[in-house]
């Protein structure tokens, strides 16, 4: 394979192999610092598929963040698809690495890959297999999307036959697992991506399960706990935008990836003050695989340890062990565990969920020592667990723990007395605990004829309730009206923050809801274009130098900055001070010859 030729290229190596093609890295034969990745086509039944991918990826080819063709022939029998070499390392190698990002990088990341596939959707290209393991990270820490080789055109009437699965099951949605309906790739992709940045930033999945059915029902039954609860960093608008993108139906979700951008320029906005942290990057020269192409990776064959037959004594030693598990199981556990019978014969209650990323494929999982936690409130309450926000306004919840001691917090606001109720429990391995407290109300049950609005306003607004003013500059509101379908409108007089919010709502009979409003800044961050003629010169910001080489852009909070383009081989440079607009572009591009 070292000296054949698959057209103008020479192979060096076979680098992966998938379902559809195998991946060779390859250089030009007149340019040997030319290299490529050439993706052969296995089966010819799949040639339509291929020109597809070679089709959707050429739509892209103007983004300099998803992978590039360069191009597509035939030679003989085969189909090769020539595409961009990147030497860097995936984002799932990243986070096996890291376990968890630190929030500023995250930030960086999540906008910087919403906005790659904010890209894509608007030329109604769908990946619809977005997963770490997908996006890579190159040698200037820049993100990189590959593998749209199962991408969808809005436009293309091939829909997946029936039956046909798309995607991994770990990051694809609840719809997907249905071979008979039709899917919102849309919707389906913000699934995916949510649960992407879901295992960024905790280092951990909303959902598990060791096989494709065990996924599909851990997602129809179970509920994703809140990032927050995992990792104490995050904050409460980043577990509302996640879960919100996770959500099980997709017309919970956003509708679009540009709506869920604009959520995360907020908040970044926000939570990132200083210049210095809108130019972290990953430093890919630690981590493992940092100059293999981006393919299925694999140990090398000298790497394996050689299989050895088993021995007598190995032979004898297992089948004890086989039969001591069921024996020590019954002792400990008894005989409805052997039998496969739940405790409290609770056959309602989902399915353990296994909480690992140790595989992305139907293979065997660890499976971690976790429990169960059943909280029932009534009426509903807001559920807390060792502080951090699991739910609002809920009646009962089941969620799953490492196991050890935790503290549970019920909040109920239109409680008389007792308005937080608090218990710390122990959660075993294998078991169910349970947690239940009544509040006692401040008003008589609801009358049949009216419902109850109590909402909560974030900093305060002016109410409206079908174009009538309740309530001025408050920050929580209960109004009492009809059963039915009424607008809400909060507005915010300051200049500071975002002026109207408008949600229509359902209010039943005798039935108190909650609504929560939340008011975002204004949008402070400009954005800084620097260019050079040449490419490939240095930019310092205010004195520091950056970790980019021009072309490159800057999101900055708006303010005057010295830039300087520093071209490294011939010493030259230039410099000027520009100021930096919110939601506007300014550019700087000096030319050196």
């Amino acid at each position: 394979m070292d000296k054949e030729f698959l057209g103008n290229f020479k192979i060096i190596r076979k680098v992966g192999e998938g379902g559809m093609a195998i991946a060779f890295l390859a250089h030009h034969k007149e340019i040997p610092d030319h290299r490529v990745i050439l993706k052969q086509l296995k089966d010819p039944r799949h040639g339509e598929k291929f020109k597809r991918e070679a089709n959707n990826l050429a739509k892209l080819n103007d983004h300099h963040n998803i992978c590039r063709i360069y191009d597509f022939f035939n030679e003989g029998d085969r189909t090769i698809i020539v595409m961009e070499y990147i030497e860097g390392a995936t984002l799932k190698e990243v986070i096996e690495t890291e376990k968890k990002l630190p929030l500023n990088l995250f930030l960086k990341l999540a906008v910087d890959l919403l906005r790659i596939f904010k890209y894509a959707h608007d030329r109604k290209i769908y990946h619809r297999d977005i997963k770490p393991g997908n996006i890579m990270v190159d040698k200037q820490g820049e993100i990189k999307v590959i593998d749209f080789g199962i991408a969808k055109d809005a436009t293309d009437p091939n829909e997946t036959a029936a039956g046909v699965f798309s995607g991994t099951p770990m990051f694809a949605p609840l719809e997907q697992f249905d071979p008979l309906r039709k899917v919102d790739w849309a919707k389906a992709d913000i699934y995916s991506l949510g649960t992407t940045l879901f295992l960024m930033i905790t280092g951990r999945m909303p959902f598990g399960g060791n096989d494709w059915n065990e996924y599909a029902e851990n997602k129809r039954l179970a509920e994703p706990i809140c990032p927050s609860a995992i990792n104490s960093e995050v904050p409460a608008k980043l577990d509302a935008i996640i879960l919100k993108s996770i959500a099980r139906l997709p017309e919970d979700r956003y509708s679009t990836v540009g709506e869920m951008l604009e959520e995360f320029e907020k908040l970044r906005s926000e939570k990132v003050t200083e210049p210095s942290q809108y130019d972290q990057t990953i430093d890919v020269s630690k981590y493992p695989y940092s100059t293999t192409p981006p393919a299925e990776r694999s140990p090398s064959p000298s790497t394996r340890p050689p299989k050895k037959r088993p021995t007598k004594g190995l032979i004898v030693t297992a089948i004890m062990v086989l039969v001591a598990i069921p024996i020590g199981l019954y002792l400990h556990f008894g005989l409805g565990l052997l039998l496969g019978t739940q405790e409290n014969n609770n056959s309602s209650q989902p399915p353990i969920t296994v909480d690992t990323m140790s595989k992305e494929s139907n293979t065997s999982f660890v499976v971690p020592a976790k429990g169960r936690l059943e909280i029932v409130a009534t009426p509903s309450a807001d559920f807390y667990v060792n502080d951090s926000l699991i739910g609002k306004d809920l009646n009962s919840k089941t969620i799953e723990l490492d196991s050890g001691e935790y503290g549970i917090r019920l909040e109920n606001k239109r409680a008389k007395v007792g308005k937080q109720y608090e218990q710390n429990i122990s959660i075993l391995p294998g078991r169910l605990s349970q947690i239940t407290h009544d509040f006692e109300m401040t008003v008589p049950p609801w009358s049949a004829q009216t419902g109850s609005l109590l909402i909560n306003i974030e900093p305060k607004g002016d109410v409206y309730l079908d174009d009538k003013k309740e309530a001025s500059g408050q920050s929580s509101v209960s109004l009492d009206t009809s059963p039915g379908r009424h607008v809400l409108k909060i507005v915010n007089q300051s200049q500071e923050f975002d002026s109207t919010i408008t949600k229509t709502v359902e209010v039943d009979a005798g039935k108190s809801s909650d609504y929560s409003f939340v008011f975002n800044k204004k949008t402070v961050l400009g954005e800084l274009r620097v260019g050079s003629i040449p490419n490939q010169a240095v930019v310092f910001i205010d004195g520091k130098r950056q970790n980019r080489l021009t072309p490159c852009i800057f999101d900055l909070p708006a303010g005057s900055y010295n830039i300087r383009v520093w071209l490294e081989s011939q010493n030259l440079s230039r410099e000027s001070t520009l100021v930096v607009i919110p939601g506007e572009t300014v550019k700087f591009a000096p030319e050196f010859e």
